[in-house]
């Protein structure tokens, strides 16, 4: 394994580690935003949360509440089984009653369909003066026909202080979705300066790996440049050789042809010796006659 391998994979843990770790504290941090958005909707709405404000509400003020808005699947899935079959019972009806207007071609009223909206229609209940109850007050929607019943019933100045009664109520809300928006500001503050934190560090890791990657990769540059350079030598000793091999051959070839030369020559010599020696018997013999035929002149 090189080492370019080895940082790639070091620079992949790495990421893998920051990502795991940015997951982990998202996770967190959408649990602390939660708690938090559902403690604020309990100090906004007197103590309770959109779900268990929509759980107190009697059949007649859900069934008037569904008619306005659309439950969501986040709020949904925080009601109990049985308000979430009674609210999706009456949200099909209502389906149904949507789908007979359109076929029978009137016009359908819009309902919004988010948190909010749920929020702001639950908000148009009002406490009814007339059944008071500390834990679980009556309420009544503002556009119900027992509203003008009831200003009716209480005359213009009793009517008059129900809605400042009712304006005064909403002011601690109004103050409490003001503190919790400076908080929710204070936190979204806090994380971002945390997340600015963390991305500075990776930024700063990953710039000294980048460092390092850079000062590797010139490393390999200058390996694979002598490389190159000593198979270039190489390949001019291999040649070297070959050439080398080619001379010894030739010299071995003409070691080859000397050698035959020397053998013809050799064989030449001795040739000659036993002519030589022939014509020396011959010589021998001629004078051993010549002598023998002196002799015989003589006697």
């Amino acid at each position: 394994m090189t080492w370019t391998t080895r940082i790639l994979a070091l620079l992949n843990i790495v990421a893998a580690i920051v990502l795991v770790y940015a997951s982990g504290r998202a996770y967190y941090q959408r649990q602390v935003w939660n708690q938090f958005v559902e403690a604020g909707e309990k100090l906004r709405d007197g103590g309770k949360t959109t779900a268990e404000w929509i759980q107190s509400l009697s059949d007649a003020d859900l069934a008037a509440l569904v008619e306005r808005v659309q439950i969501t699947e986040q709020l949904m899935e925080r009601l109990p089984p049985a308000d979430r079959a009674k609210v999706e019972r009456l949200e099909q009806n209502k389906q149904r009653d949507e789908s007979a207007r359109r076929g029978r071609g009137d016009q359908v009223p819009h309902r919004p369909r988010s948190e909010g909206q749920v929020r702001m229609g639950l908000s148009r209940l009002r406490y009814n003066p007339e059944a008071p109850k500390n834990d679980d007050p009556g309420k009544l929607l503002l556009d119900r026909e027992g509203l003008d019943q009831l200003a009716k019933d209480l005359g213009p100045g009793g009517f008059t202080r129900l809605l400042r009664e009712a304006i005064l109520m909403n002011h601690p809300k109004l103050a409490s979705e003001e503190r919790e928006l400076m908080e929710r500001k204070a936190a979204l503050v806090r994380v971002k300066e945390q997340y600015l934190a963390d991305i500075a560090v990776i930024t700063e890791e990953s710039k000294r790996l980048q460092e390092r990657l850079e000062a590797e990769v010139l490393l390999r540059d200058r390996t694979l440049f002598e490389n190159t350079e000593r198979r270039r030598e190489i390949t001019q000793l291999l040649a070297e050789i070959e050439e080398a091999l080619h001379a010894r051959d030739v010299a071995i070839g003409r070691e080859n042809d000397a050698r035959r030369q020397l053998e013809e020559v050799q064989g030449r010599i001795e040739k000659l010796l036993d002519d030589n020696e022939r014509l020396e018997q011959m010589l021998r013999t001629v004078e051993m006659r010549s002598a023998d035929s002196v002799r015989a002149s003589r006697r």
